[in-house]
Formats: structure tokens, sequence, C-alpha cells
């Protein structure tokens, strides 16, 4: 019996940490630059806990994709959530052309149904 708990405890361990570390790139419904307010917009699906902090957005020479660090398991109806960020802060250079490499959307509705 000791053993089987054991082995159910690692298991469970084991779940957490591979969803913990599950970043995923992010499908986006909309993404716009700023050059006046020096921002970048994103808007993504939220069903209700999704927040500014759970994206990362990485660089491979100039491509730039968003990932999602945290995955919203809340249970309310699917949105469009809007979020800003300076243009410094996710290192993009107002500068240099850039492309990004993330899937996009046409309606929050169908995130569920495309395999978010």
């Amino acid at each position: 019996m000791n053993r089987t708990i054991k082995a159910i405890a690692l298991t469970a361990s084991l779940f957490i940490t591979v969803l913990s570390f599950g970043k995923r790139p992010e499908k986006l419904i909309g993404f716009s630059l700023n050059h006046e307010t020096q921002e970048v917009t994103i808007t993504v699906v939220s069903s209700g806990c999704t927040q500014k902090t759970d994206f990362e957005f990485k660089w491979e020479e100039n491509k730039l994709t968003i990932y999602r660090l945290k995955e919203d398991y809340c249970k309310a109806m699917e949105e469009a959530k809007t979020f800003q960020y300076k243009l410094q802060d996710v290192k993009i250079d107002i500068s240099k052309s850039f492309s990004i490499t993330n899937e996009f959307i046409a309606s929050p509705f169908m995130a569920k149904i495309s395999g978010k």
C-alpha cells in the first residue's frame, strides 16, 4: 500500500510539472503596434482568468513568437481580451521589420473548435 501511495504522489507531481512548464505559442485574435504610445497590443481568448503576465515574447532572429505561459482554466464564456505592453519591455525595435509566427483566429468562440 505504501508503494501505491508513493506511485500516485510521483504521478501527480509529474503531471503538475508538465502542466506548469507547458508554454505554447498563443493563437491571437489581434496584434497591433502604436508608434505614438510606443506600445504593442495583443488580443487573445480568455475564459475569465487570463492575465497580462501569462504571456512571454520571444525572438529568434527577426521573428517574434508570443507564448502563453499559463493556461486559463476558468469556466466563463470565451471572450476576446486585450493587453498592452511597452515596446521596449518586449524588445520590439521600431526601426526594424519583423514577422510574427503565431497563428490567428477570427473569433474567440472558435478557439476550442480549432484546437486552442
